[in-house]
């Protein structure tokens, strides 16, 4: 009986992190469309979406993710858990996709004035702090 209430839990839990990383990737797209800045996880891989275009920022947010899961590697070698190496992993890919898709979502969304943009960027911002 305990061991179904352990999974129960484990389940929950993985479909919070999974509602929180949707909002995250979800407030990052905002952010990123406000054009006033991004996201301190979004820096880099929006900065490298500008200049190397043949990429999306959810493709350069994997890729950096991957990046910093083989530095963990490498710091971490001695005592590697690869059960969460392969739940990191996965969920850089996850996140990246829903970065995409949800800047899909605002593609034909446009800002005329700055007063919009600083709108959008504040619920950005309340939308990553909810996820």
């Amino acid at each position: 009986m305990m061991r179904k209430n352990n999974f129960k839990l484990l389940l929950w839990r993985y479909c919070l992190l999974l509602i929180g990383l949707f909002f995250n990737a979800c407030g990052v797209a905002v952010v990123t469309k406000a054009a006033l800045g991004t996201s301190p996880l979004a820096a880099i891989p929006y900065s490298l979406s500008l200049v190397i275009d043949r990429l999306s920022l959810g493709e350069w947010t994997i890729i950096f993710s991957i990046g910093l899961i083989i530095c963990q590697l490498l710091l971490e070698l001695p005592v590697i858990k690869w059960s969460e190496i392969l739940i990191e992993t996965i969920l850089s890919f996850v996140f990246g996709d829903l970065i995409d898709w949800a800047m899909s979502w605002l593609q034909q969304l446009v800002l005329r004035d700055y007063w919009q943009s600083l709108l959008l960027l504040v619920v950005g911002c309340l939308i990553i702090s909810w996820g």
